[in-house]
């Protein structure tokens, strides 16, 4: 009789260390969030709500996505995407993020580099040469560090209206 209590009640308490252990996990929210640029005479940036009526061509648009992990272990191999909005064009240089850097896509995601080159042809042959930044689709970033438990990363792009 002790023997089956004594087996039940390890059962019980292996269930409930098993749902302790499938509780603690990585829960990573992405937030997007857009806002237009505004150059200062003084060379500073002021941001500001996107009037999408108001938009015009040579108009900058900020994105920032923030990931933040709510679970209670690190996020390992995080990799957040943005998309190019059809109609504007990726900012040289304006991906920013403290520990990624970004890679960039000519075709919606589906192969990704540094430094996406093109084929361009040429009276001479055909040469590979670096894509306009103007023609990326998507970005990325690799996180290589953990995002640990109840901590946020930031990562950031702009984009011209056409």
């Amino acid at each position: 009789m002790l023997r089956v209590k004594s087996a039940a009640f390890l059962t019980i308490a292996l269930l409930a260390s098993l749902v302790s252990v499938a509780q603690a996990k990585p829960v990573v929210a992405l937030k997007l969030s857009a806002q237009m640029i505004q150059h200062q005479a003084n060379g500073a940036e002021h941001f500001v709500p996107i009037d999408t009526a108001a938009l015009k061509p040579g108009d900058e648009i900020r994105y920032v996505i923030v990931a933040t992990n709510t679970g209670t272990n690190a996020a390992k191999n995080l990799v957040p995407v943005g998309r190019i909005p059809a109609g504007t064009a990726y900012v040289a240089g304006s991906a920013s993020s403290p520990t990624a850097n970004p890679e960039f896509s000519l075709d919606g995601g589906k192969t990704w580099a540094a430094m996406p080159t093109v084929k361009v042809h040429t009276r001479s042959g055909d040469v590979v040469q670096k894509a306009d930044p103007a023609t990326y689709t998507t970005i990325r970033w690799h996180e290589s560090a953990a995002l640990e438990p109840k901590a946020s990363q930031t990562f950031v792009y702009a984009v011209t209206i056409k």
